[in-house]
């Protein structure tokens, strides 16, 4: 698996490399901007296991795509559907404006009502 995402200048006068930890900062920073959220660090059952999260924001690239998983908890007073737009247009937003015109895919997973 790749850790770095090498972009190409448009003027072929170089390359970067963008860290998939800088890509979790973006994403958890902007996450910050969004209500009735909290990252999920909790426990939760799948299939009688226990999944214990240590990494709610998590980023991997795959043939050139930046994959975004986020394991979130939404407040019960809000709307989830509403909540996981905002997010994706957060998160969207925020990474167009740091890295230009990178694909990427944000899948949001709900995993608790606080």
């Amino acid at each position: 698996m790749a850790k770095y995402l090498f972009i190409e200048n448009f003027q072929s006068k170089g390359k970067i490399g963008i860290s998939l930890n800088a890509f979790d900062s973006l994403v958890s920073l902007s996450l910050q901007r969004v209500k009735g959220i909290d990252l999920s660090c909790n426990e939760t059952k799948k299939r009688n296991k226990k999944i214990k999260l240590h990494k709610p924001v998590s980023t991997s690239i795959s043939r050139g795509i930046l994959h975004v998983s986020l394991f979130i908890d939404v407040a019960k007073e809000e709307n989830i559907q509403n909540v996981c737009k905002n997010i994706n247009e957060e998160v969207t937003n925020t990474l167009l404006a740091s890295t230009e015109q990178i694909p990427f895919d944000v899948q949001v997973k709900v995993m608790s009502l606080y």
